[in-house]
């Protein structure tokens, strides 16, 4: 009679095969489905959204960092983070009709003096999602993605997995001012689209209708509301003026998050 080779191999041996044999079947059983694959509640609301005002005008992405990450249990302070994100100081050029036709690329560092981006002329802007996304992850959120072109999908996504999410959105209370997009050319070449009314704020949650945004400039043409609803269709019109960027701060595994609509 013919034997199999692991006939004569140790008892204890041939149990420890065997077992590899059914453990990859048992482990992909239990392993959990991805995110993207299961159905996200009608509604989500994150727990302990804060309530906090901006240190300086143009200081809302930094702010809405620091609530971000007050979200998930890190306590960085707003001007630490300010101290950490890359600043060109540089003034803009301004063409006769007094309109930026040259300043600094946003999607590298903060455009401007942070203290002063209410003012006109301009002398202060804002900073764009891949710096914001770099800032969070040094601060300890390994899982965080982000940039242009996401989806309403995704940002249900990962509210109903529990990450808050940074938009740039404006207030709603300049929407009569605040979905016109303009242009300037940055110093590295690359074409910036812009809008006046440019604000950060933080995703906290979705309904059947709307969103929640936690507004980190509330003092400010805000009527005090620091929570913010907006129906899905003023949350698409604010968040298309500069090409649905957002950041999602999160610890865990990302790709799950991005996959679908």
């Amino acid at each position: 009679m013919q034997h199999s080779s692991s006939y004569f191999l140790h008892p204890w041996t041939r149990w420890s095969l065997a077992l590899l044999c059914v453990l990859p079947a048992q482990i992909a059983r239990a392993a959990p489905r991805p995110l993207a694959s299961q159905a996200v509640p009608a509604t989500v609301r994150l727990r302990a959204p804060l309530r906090y005002e901006q240190t300086y005008s143009a200081s809302c992405e930094a702010a809405a960092v620091h609530i971000a990450l007050h979200m998930r249990g890190v306590d960085v302070s707003e001007r630490r983070l300010i101290a950490a994100l890359p600043v060109d100081r540089r003034l803009p050029d301004v063409g006769p009709d007094g309109a930026v036709v040259a300043w600094g690329d946003p999607y590298r560092a903060f455009v401007g003096d942070i203290t002063r981006g209410d003012h006109w002329p301009l002398v202060g802007y804002g900073v764009y999602a891949p710096p914001i996304l770099s800032l969070v992850r040094r601060e300890g959120m390994g899982g965080s993605f982000g940039g242009s072109g996401l989806t309403l999908g995704t940002l249900r996504r990962a509210l109903a997995a529990g990450h808050p999410v940074i938009v740039w959105v404006p207030k709603l209370s300049l929407y009569r001012w605040a979905l016109v997009r303009r242009t300037w050319r940055a110093w590295d070449g690359r074409l910036i689209t812009w809008n006046q009314n440019e604000h950060a704020q933080v995703l906290v949650g979705y309904d059947a209708s709307g969103f929640w945004l936690d507004n980190p400039d509330y003092t400010y043409r805000s009527e005090g509301q620091w929570l913010w609803h907006y129906t899905t269709a003023q949350f698409t019109a604010g968040w298309a003026v500069l090409g649905n960027q957002a950041v999602v701060v999160a610890r865990g595994h990302r790709t799950a998050l991005r996959r679908g609509r």
